[in-house]
């Protein structure tokens, strides 16, 4: 039994854009609150790492 499914071209380009403007609209957003917040690790950095003693600290 073959279990798959096939996309066409067509929705993989449109699902593309639609992720690119979302990421456009998005990301200056939570640039901001991210900002505002007084955090001193770079954004990425803190999405990316984590430290369990750091959040201890926090």
């Amino acid at each position: 039994m073959k279990v798959g499914f096939k996309i066409s071209k067509k929705k993989v380009l449109i699902l593309l854009v639609l992720f690119s403007v979302l990421l456009i609209t998005i990301l200056p957003i939570m640039i901001h609150f991210f900002e505002i917040s007084g955090d001193v690790i770079p954004i990425i950095q803190s999405q990316l790492s984590f430290s369990g003693q750091f959040l201890k600290d926090q």
